[in-house]
């Protein structure tokens, strides 16, 4: 287990040295993506090292990645072919509700919200929904789901 902590130290010191104070999708760069929500609760312990930073990269990657139906893209300079995906908008909602004092559910329900509105006749996740409005890709996407619960959860032990 030390030498997981260990590993874990480094990465910590890494992603500071590499991607703070930006959070950026490649180091130095201000352009987002999702995967910024894995600097947040509950994938880290805690909270990140600058726990305000990540959040405030993390609501600027929300206006980077807003598509025509109103879920996210995967991250900014993105395929601009309005399609919207569902993982992607599940992880950065899980992302948003985390925390407690520094949780954003506005920004967790809207877009919990929009992937309720946006499932398949029978009720699944897609993994795409496209710029009208209509599910894509292959549902149920059980990714989605698991993080749609998890995010969920969040919500409602924090509140």
């Amino acid at each position: 287990m030390r030498s997981a902590g260990t590993a874990g130290q480094r990465l910590s010191a890494g992603i500071d040295a590499g991607f703070a104070p930006s959070y950026g999708r490649y180091p130095g760069s201000s352009a987002r993506d999702a995967a910024g929500a894995f600097l947040l609760p509950p994938f880290q312990p805690g909270t990140a090292p600058d726990d305000g930073d990540v959040r405030a990269a993390l609501r600027s990657a929300v206006g980077q990645m807003q598509r025509p139906a109103g879920g996210l893209a995967p991250g900014a300079h993105w395929a601009e072919d309005g399609v919207s995906w569902t993982p992607e908008t599940a992880l950065v909602a899980l992302g948003a509700a985390s925390g407690t004092a520094t949780a954003d559910r506005t920004l967790a329900t809207r877009l919990l919200d929009w992937l309720d509105a946006h499932r398949t006749p029978a009720g699944s996740f897609p993994e795409k929904v496209l710029a009208g409005g209509s599910p894509s890709g292959t549902a149920p996407l059980v990714w989605t789901s698991a993080t749609v619960l998890l995010a969920l959860v969040t919500l409602g032990s924090a509140g």
